[in-house]
């Protein structure tokens, strides 16, 4: 069986650089795994501090990806729990550490019994008894299984090896797309709507802001509303958010 594991996640990391698609990815990532009883639960970018949560920094399809078994619900629900509770065993235990581990090894060595010990029951609604949690860089991967995982080094390996080239390859196509995102939002951007974004993120009034550049107040009203639409988003501090996180302006 390892044997059998090494030869797939060898073709793996070669063929996933021909992949385009996250969705593509994670799914040829769980076809190797999911004889193990194994299955891809996530791959996201990391949070370094509880804001990152309020601030909703996981945008799905952007930089939080699901597996083909994960249930639709259960997102929605791991994003309230964990607003409401804080992060979670398993995120608590990748910011301490770059070596992978399983779900059971974290709640094993947990510094506080009721630190972050919510997750495990809240897997445990999803049949979730236990997983493999990969770091690389500002991203996870994350395997899950409904049976405790007893995985030799070599399992552990080439798990490990296979998440690793997974996150490479949703790195670069997230850059990509982000890239494309940018161009597009510079291109339907006038310079007075970013330049009045730039002027909101300085925490300056409307008022002020049409005092500052000369306008009227509706002026700069209108501006804002044209931006706001042209980036997606529902209201102006998302707005503000979205063309930060896109690199059009700056706190």
């Amino acid at each position: 069986m390892p044997d059998r594991l090494a030869r797939e996640t060898a073709r793996f990391s070669h063929d996933v650089a021909t992949l385009n698609a996250p969705a593509d990815v994670l799914d040829a990532l769980q076809d190797i795994v999911e004889p193990y009883d194994i299955n891809v639960l996530n791959s996201r970018t990391m949070p370094i501090t509880p804001a990152d949560i309020v601030l909703n920094s996981w945008q799905t399809g952007d930089n939080l990806f699901f597996g083909r078994t994960i249930p639709d619900d259960y997102w929605p629900q791991c994003h309230e729990a964990g607003s409401r509770y804080g992060f979670g065993a398993l995120s608590i235990r990748a910011r301490h550490t770059t070596q992978p581990f399983t779900f059971a090894e974290a709640a094993l060595q947990q510094k506080s019994p009721r630190s972050g010990s919510w997750i495990f029951e809240f897997l445990r609604g999803f049949d979730i008894r236990d997983g493999f949690f990969c770091t690389f860089r500002s991203w996870v991967l994350v395997y899950s299984s409904p049976r405790i995982l007893a995985l030799t080094p070599p399992m552990r390996s080439q798990l490990s090896s296979a998440a690793h080239s997974a996150v490479s390859r949703l790195e670069a196509i997230t850059k990509t797309k982000a890239r494309e995102r940018n161009m597009r939002a510079i291109n339907e951007l006038t310079t007075r709507e970013m330049e009045v974004l730039q002027e909101r993120a300085r925490l300056h009034t409307n008022v002020e802001i049409a005092r500052e550049l000369g306008i009227a107040r509706k002026t700069v009203d209108e501006l804002l509303r044209r931006a706001r639409i042209k980036l997606g988003a529902p209201d102006v501090a998302i707005a503000l958010l979205t063309a930060y996180k896109r690199g059009l302006i700056v706190f």
